[in-house]
């Protein structure tokens, strides 16, 4: 055997990984996990919350698009005397 052997690496497919979707089950199974951690009474707070906070992470991407105080309804504006 005067042939040689052409050793051929195997190659490997490369994959790309993409976030899966969430759906509308998935998403009840979340809304109920988190019900029976934070309870009823403080569920609209942690939402409330969750809320300022991306819309704080949107604002610092792009800065100067809205002013915070203008869009958050529970923001303590102080109050202008009266004439």
């Amino acid at each position: 055997m005067d042939q040689a052997l052409a050793i051929v690496p195997q190659t490997t497919s490369i994959r790309s990984y993409t976030m899966p979707s969430i759906g509308p089950m998935e998403l009840i199974v979340v809304l109920a996990i988190a019900l029976i951690v934070l309870g009823p009474k403080r569920l609209p707070d942690a939402g409330r919350s969750l809320g300022r906070g991306i819309r704080e992470f949107k604002g610092a991407l792009t800065p100067g698009a809205h002013d915070e105080r203008e869009d958050d309804p529970d923001a303590v504006r102080p109050e202008r005397p009266a004439v």
